[in-house]
């Protein structure tokens, strides 16, 4: 569920559904240690992978970038 929040609602949805995404991401990872892990592993994988590719299309990497930062401070400084 995890990876079908971040790869659905959490770049196509409006600023304040993301925004809920985020806020459902964290309670769902919130003292679950295997579900924390799940999410910065795959938050990780996703900024490599658009670090790697920035040459070939630095505007999609500079929006993904964002949202991926977006969750991970999100998740960093829940509650």
């Amino acid at each position: 569920m995890i990876r079908e929040l971040v790869d659905y609602n959490l770049r196509r949805g409006s600023a304040s559904l993301r925004s809920d995404v985020r806020h459902l991401l964290c309670l769902m990872s919130n003292n679950n240690t295997s579900a924390t892990d799940e999410l910065i592993d795959m938050l990780t994988r996703r900024v490599v992978i658009a670090v790697n590719g920035h040459l070939s299309n630095p505007d999609f990497v500079s929006f993904s970038l964002l949202l991926q930062t977006f969750l991970f401070c999100s998740v960093v400084n829940y509650p």
